[in-house]
C-alpha cells in the first residue's frame, strides 16, 4: 500500500457540513483500498472567507482522523476578502511555506510516514514549490492535479483595447506564467478535471501521463414533472462574483415577470457580488436569496429544481465547473453559457440549452421555452440524468483516478 498526501486548500470539508467535493471524494476512496491518505489544506475557508469551523460554529482542530481513516492537516494561512487581491495571493504564499515546514516536522518526529504519492491541486500556483521539496527529500512522485487555468482566467480583469492588454497581461502575469509551466513541466504526472486543462500543459510542453477525471455526483436521481400550474423553478448554486453573468440572470427574470411567465429563480452561495444582486433584485418576486445552505438544505432545494443555472463567463477559463453534475444528479435541465467542455458535454447530450453571456432577452427567452414547453423540458430534463449516469458518477471516476495514482493501472493515459 502507499502514502498518498493531498495538498488543495480550497475544497470545502465534510467536518464542515459541506458534501463531498473533489478531494474528500478522492482521499475516501484511497483510504477505502487501505493506502494512508493525508489531506493537507488550509485553516482559512476559501468560500466561507472565515476560519474553517464545524456547522455549530466550533473551530475545526489543526489535525484529526476522519471516520473514513483520512488524516487531516489544517496549515495555517492568512485571510483574504477577495478571490482576486494581493491578499489572496499572499495566501496561497504563506500556505505553501507553512505547509513545507509543517509536513517537514510531522515526519521527521515519526507522526507521519513520508508520501509515496503527493497529489498537489493547481491552483494553488505557490504550492508546487514545496511539494517538489518533498521529492528532493523523500523521493515522492508529484500528481499536479489541474482544477482551473492561472494565469489565463485573470486576464478578463485587465481593462483596454487589444494590443495594449496583451502587453500588460504579458508583464503582469509572467511571474504567474513561469510558475504553472515550472509545474506542468516539472511533475511526474499531470490530472485535471478537463482535457481543455490537459491541451494547456501540452501546449506548453509537458509530455507526462496525462488523464482528465471530471467533477462527479454521489447518486443520480430522475427528474419528476412538476404541476401544470406550479413556477418553472430556476437554480443558481454557487459563488457570486467577477466571473459570473448574474446581473444577465437577475434582469432576464425582471423581463420574465413583466411578460407574466411563471418562473422563480433562487440563488444559494454568496460572493462579493451578493449585495449589489440583492439590489438590482430589489422588488422582484420571482427571485429568492437563501446565503449559504448546509447539505441538506442545499439538497432539498436542487430537488425542488427543474432548471440549473451555469451563468460562469467564458472568460473565466472554466472547463467543467462543479455545478454541471451537482444539477445533473438531480435531473434538472442545464442552461449555460459556458461554452467549451461545459457547452459541449451538455449539447451532446441535449441536456440543456446555451444563451450568450450578457444577452438578457436571449437567456428570458430561453427559460420561457422551458417554461411553457413541457416535452421539451422533460426531454431535457431526462438527458441530463442520463449525461450523469455516464459522465459523472463518483464510485466510476475515483476508482479511475485512484488507480492512476497509485500506478495499479495506467487508466486513461495519453
Amino acid at each position: 500500500m502507499s502514502t498518498v498526501w493531498i495538498v488543495n486548500p480550497f475544497d470545502n470539508l465534510p467536518e464542515e457540513g459541506a458534501k463531498p467535493q473533489r478531494y474528500a471524494s478522492l482521499a475516501r476512496e484511497l483510504a477505502r483500498r487501505g493506502h494512508g491518505v493525508v489531506w493537507w489544506t488550509s485553516v482559512f475557508s476559501h468560500s466561507r472567507k472565515m476560519r474553517r469551523a464545524a456547522p455549530d460554529g466550533a473551530p475545526l482542530p489543526e489535525a484529526w482522523r476522519s471516520p473514513d481513516g483520512v488524516e487531516m492537516r489544517l496549515v495555517g494561512a492568512p485571510p483574504y476578502r477577495s478571490n482576486v487581491s494581493p491578499a489572496r495571493i499572499r495566501n496561497h504564499v504563506v500556505f505553501a511555506s507553512n505547509l513545507a515546514g509543517l509536513a517537514t516536522s510531522e515526519v521527521e518526529a515519526g507522526r507521519l510516514p513520508p508520501p509515496d504519492v503527493v497529489v498537489a491541486s493547481t491552483p494553488p500556483l505557490s504550492s508546487f514549490r514545496a511539494v517538489a521539496g518533498f521529492r528532493d527529500r523523500w523521493g515522492t512522485r508529484i500528481a499536479l492535479d489541474i482544477m482551473d487555468s492561472w494565469p489565463e482566467a485573470f486576464e478578463t480583469l485587465i481593462p483596454g483595447p487589444g494590443a495594449l492588454k496583451r502587453l500588460a497581461c504579458a508583464a503582469l502575469f509572467a511571474p504567474m506564467r513561469r510558475m504553472a509551466a515550472r509545474a506542468m513541466l516539472g511533475a511526474d504526472m499531470v490530472s485535471a478535471t478537463s482535457e481543455a486543462y490537459l491541451d494547456r500543459a501540452r501546449k506548453l510542453g509537458a509530455a507526462k501521463p496525462m488523464a482528465a477525471f471530471p467533477h462527479t455526483c454521489e447518486s443520480v436521481s430522475d427528474p419528476v414533472p412538476r404541476p401544470e400550474t406550479a413556477p418553472l423553478r430556476l437554480v443558481y448554486v454557487g459563488n457570486m462574483g467577477r466571473f459570473y453573468d448574474l446581473d444577465t440572470l437577475v434582469h432576464a427574470m425582471e423581463i420574465l415577470g413583466r411578460r407574466g411567465v411563471a418562473a422563480r429563480l433562487d440563488l444559494a452561495g454568496s460572493g462579493p457580488s451578493e449585495r449589489h444582486l440583492r439590489r438590482l433584485a430589489s422588488g422582484l418576486a420571482n427571485v429568492a436569496f437563501h446565503g449559504f445552505l448546509g447539505a441538506g438544505e442545499l439538497d432539498s432545494l436542487l430537488r425542488a429544481g427543474d432548471v440549473g443555472i451555469i451563468p460562469i463567463l467564458p472568460a473565466s477559463s472554466v472547463a467543467i465547473p462543479y455545478k454541471l453534475p451537482d444539477y445533473a444528479s438531480r435531473g434538472l435541465a442545464i442552461v449555460e453559457c459556458l461554452g467549451g467542455d461545459c457547452g459541449r458535454t451538455v449539447g451532446r447530450h441535449r441536456a440543456g440549452v446555451h444563451y450568450q453571456a450578457g444577452n438578457a432577452v436571449a437567456l428570458a427567452d430561453a427559460i420561457a421555452a422551458l417554461a411553457t414547453g413541457k416535452e421539451a423540458l422533460m426531454a431535457a430534463r431526462g438527458a441530463s440524468a442520463a449525461m450523469a449516469r455516464e459522465e459523472f458518477l463518483a464510485p466510476a471516476v475515483y476508482a479511475r483516478f485512484a488507480d492512476w495514482i497509485t500506478g495499479q493501472s495506467i487508466g486513461p493515459e495519453n
